[in-house]
């Protein structure tokens, strides 16, 4: 599959129309509050994506707990976390329909309203609450959505599972007990990024809320990249 390349439009946050088709980028953004809703096997989420024109944006979507997943995580759960093969949660993930789910009404929701659906996917990710996991079971995306918590693994791979879904190139950035996503980008004024491929992968921070796309923790520089599609 050819993988897209994502073009942005870099204007002051003050021009910034809730109708354009481009998105600005700076040091932090508003961040979506989300509220789940647990109904026997079926999960509802919905969440609100504030805009800085004071607008709301919300998008509502159900799973239903699929089968074998407390299974998996009993059996199989130690040995499927292997740091620096996190693609196998993207390439053999079994619940990709419901992933597809999600990032269906990511994509129908920023079109809808003139709205960035990257930027809108990685507030979406970030406003999961951060839940400490590092080194036990991983999750695949939808399980994340599930626990409606993860470390930074579990999120990560959450939105390079979007990004897949979109046939947008994407990497992963592994650092020391870090994990992060970069996505192949036009350039962005100083933004962080690495080169791979002859290309550019800016920085897609998932934990903490209102990072931007190429802007993340000034700790995380030396990042060993892998690839979400192998």
């Amino acid at each position: 599959m050819k993988m897209q390349k994502i073009a942005f439009l870099v204007v002051p946050l003050a021009l910034l129309s809730t109708t354009a088709t481009t998105q600005t980028f700076g040091t932090v953004s508003e961040t979506g509050q989300g509220t789940y809703t647990h109904s026997g096997n079926k999960i509802t989420y919905r969440w609100e994506h504030p805009t800085i024109q004071g607008d709301v944006y919300v998008m509502t979507f159900s799973i239903i707990y699929p089968r074998g997943i407390d299974y998996m995580k009993s059996v199989y759960g130690q040995k499927l976390h292997n740091h620096g093969n996190y693609s196998r949660f993207i390439q053999r993930d079994p619940f990709q329909k419901d992933l597809e789910t999600v990032a269906d009404a990511l994509r129908e929701l920023a079109r809808k309203n003139g709205l960035n659906e990257v930027r809108l996917a990685l507030s979406f990710v970030q406003a999961l609450p951060y839940q400490d996991g590092l080194g036990s079971y991983q999750k695949y995306a939808v399980e994340t959505l599930l626990d409606t918590a993860g470390d930074c693994s579990d999120t990560s791979v959450l939105l390079a599972g979007i990004f897949a879904v979109w046939g947008y190139d994407s990497v992963f950035l592994e650092f020391p007990e870090h994990l992060a996503v970069g996505l192949w980008t036009d350039p962005i004024p100083g933004g962080t990024y690495w080169s791979h491929r002859g290309r550019r992968f800016y920085l897609c921070e998932t934990t903490g809320t209102g990072w931007e796309i190429g802007f993340g923790d000034p700790q995380y520089r030396k990042a060993t990249i892998s690839e979400v599609n192998r």
